[in-house]
């Protein structure tokens, strides 16, 4: 009768350590594999191109908003040039009129010359400065500004070639990547698919046991109270609380997810300039056309219409109190009640974005203000 009171807790515990053996056995779906190297040695690859492409980005946007200023400069040069031409093409007129010549010196050339000879005689008669000597410098200051702005433009040719072949590479480490991408997701797939029957075959293994053991603990209970027992019939002696259950399936937890699928890189940019004096509040994440954008927690995805920079846009109010915003996609995906990983959009180039196409993801802490989301992202992308 000892023998037979300690079966049940001896087949629970051999249906533990065969489910112990098969989990073993089984093979682990996370990032490993035989291309694991090239597809790190892809994506470092992938990640340096970005972040060149971001800093000649930000050489162009520099230079296009120093143009912006010195075409304003030279504006506001040139009608205070104008203006002081006036004044001085009047003051040869007096001078014309009080010597009697017999020519009006209203070329320009003429009015220079004048005015520097104007310039010389004040200066004899210790009146050190004119409105000659006013032009002369207003002059040689817009000459200079359009020197300048010419080499300027001629910068920002240079730098949106030096652009265009950046985001060529960047694409280019892209499209490598996405294909061993592809070849980690099949061989995860194949994987993650033999766990999960070696998973199935333990829980079945287990629960066998625990039910073997539970008809033995009912028959070890029958014949004690066939033989008489304590006289406590219908009452339990505590042994019914060791009977073994089937073991539940453990769950691993995942409170954020990358919000973006297949080939991607990206770099820091957070605070970057940015045209008409705008800073970079968020990450660009690099991406082809059509990959897909996912919900990086539970929430309420909404369509955030179009942005004049932004494009095609989505909010993602999560439900963990914080706001996120998905920028320039080429479409919209659910909308309404989202669940993790529920696909919300599909990476464009719309608004601003255009030729380069990307992800702009912006994370609003507790709904409101900005918060650099690259930390995030390298922590789960």
């Amino acid at each position: 009768m000892a023998l037979l009171r300690w079966a049940p807790t001896r087949i629970a515990w051999l249906a533990g350590v065969l489910a112990v053996v098969l989990l073993a056995a089984a093979p682990v779906a996370k990032r490993v594999g035989a291309n694991e190297g090239e597809i790190q040695a892809a994506r470092a690859e992938a990640n340096t191109a970005a972040d060149a492409f971001t800093a000649a980005e930000t050489r162009l946007d520099d230079t296009e908003v120093a143009i912006g200023r010195a075409q304003q400069t030279i504006e506001q040069t040139r009608v205070a040039y104008e203006e002081l031409r006036g004044v001085a093409a009047e003051e040869l007129l007096n001078e014309y009129v009080r010597s009697g010549s017999s020519q009006l010196p209203f070329g320009e050339s003429d009015i220079n010359t004048r005015a520097r000879a104007s310039a010389l005689s004040r200066a004899a008669r210790g009146e050190t400065r004119s409105r000659g000597d006013e032009l002369s410098v207003a002059k040689a200051a817009l000459d200079r500004q359009l020197v300048l702005l010419n080499q300027q433009r001629a910068d920002a040719n240079r730098q949106r070639d030096e652009l265009a072949a950046q985001r060529d590479a960047l694409y280019e480490r892209l499209r490598e990547l996405v294909v061993l991408e592809g070849q980690r997701q099949e061989s995860e797939r194949q994987a993650d698919q033999q766990r999960r029957q070696a998973e199935a075959a333990a829980a079945q293994a287990a629960y066998d046991g625990a039910v073997r053991a539970a008809e033995l603990a009912a028959q070890e209970r029958a014949g004690a109270g066939g033989s008489g027992g304590s006289g406590n019939s219908g009452g339990s002696d505590g042994r019914e609380a060791d009977l073994p259950l089937p073991p539940p399936r453990p769950a691993v937890p995942v409170d954020w997810l990358c919000p973006i699928t297949g080939g991607y890189s990206f770099s820091d940019t957070w605070g970057a300039a940015r045209s008409g004096g705008r800073s970079h509040r968020g990450t660009d994440m690099f991406a082809d056309y059509g990959t897909a954008v996912v919900a990086v927690v539970d929430g309420e995805a909404v369509d955030y219409g179009w942005d004049g920079a932004g494009g095609n846009g989505v909010f993602l109010l999560g439900d963990d109190g914080n706001r996120y915003y998905y920028a320039h996609l080429d479409d919209f995906g659910s909308l309404g009640r989202v669940s993790q990983g529920d696909v919300v959009g599909y990476v464009g180039d719309t608004g601003n974005a255009g030729g380069t196409p990307h992800l702009h993801f912006e994370i609003h802490p507790g709904g409101s203000g900005w918060t650099n989301p690259y930390s995030s992202l390298t922590q789960y992308c």
